[in-house]
């Protein structure tokens, strides 16, 4: 016998009214996905940020605290290295450089006599958020009459003053400031093992000035001078 042509099955459009059998089952294990969907989207949609983190955020905070106080423990001890050299420069042997606290830092520059220029409460907030950064202060005749915050690049090649201001009473604050900040900051970049010492962000008053202590232009924008910088002196 011949064979027969068998004709396509022909399909018929499924009413939405109508369940198809076995699909009950099929869509309660089936998860439902968007369109195109991303699967691993979908599959670790439901976790939270304490599930998907590696470490306990105590034990990171932690880790910066011993971080700042590591930091903060090398530069008293260049402190101590420069501070000699600093009371023969101002031929005063009470004067001390030491590491100013966070909380310490409004009653200083309450203190002065003169108005201050700069904003010490964004670098209150720079200080807090930068694990390797303290503030400096010079105190002479009781009082310290010098500030200053410094910072350490993430890869230890810079050393970073980032804001300097004194008390603008010549009774309460020596002249040539910046010949011994100067003086501080290689003794810091020497212990760290920077390259660079860096003055961010300069006044367009200072640039001048600085020019004058050996520090060239690292970097502008437009015709600003937005950072100052020279070489690390080998010891």
């Amino acid at each position: 016998m011949g064979s027969r042509n068998r004709r396509p099955a022909r399909s018929y459009p499924v009413r939405a009214d109508v369940q198809v059998p076995g699909t009950a089952m099929l869509a309660r294990c089936s998860p439902v996905r968007r369109p195109h969907a991303d699967p691993m989207r979908v599959r670790f949609r439901s976790r939270t940020i304490g599930e998907t983190l590696p470490i306990d955020i105590g034990f990171d905070v932690n880790l910066r605290r011993i971080a700042r106080a590591e930091f903060v423990e090398q530069i008293e001890k260049s402190l101590a290295i420069a501070q000699p050299a600093i009371r023969v420069a101002l031929n005063d042997q009470s004067a001390t450089l030491e590491v100013v606290p966070f909380s310490d830092v409004p009653g200083v520059i309450q203190g002065w006599q003169s108005p201050v220029i700069l904003n010490w409460t964004l670098a209150l907030k720079i200080c807090r958020s930068a694990t390797k950064s303290c503030f400096i202060g010079l105190r002479t005749n009781g009082q310290v009459c010098v500030l200053s915050l410094v910072r350490l690049s993430r890869g230890r090649l810079h050393t970073k003053l980032l804001f300097l201001e004194k008390d603008q009473n010549p009774q309460a604050a020596p002249d040539g400031v910046m010949t011994l900040v100067d003086a501080v900051l290689e003794t810091i970049a020497l212990a760290f093992g920077s390259n660079l010492i860096v003055i961010d962000k300069p006044l367009d008053g200072v640039v001048a000035y600085y020019a004058q202590h050996h520090y060239g232009v690292l970097r502008k924008c437009g015709n600003k001078v937005t950072a100052m910088a020279r070489a690390v002196q080998s010891p």
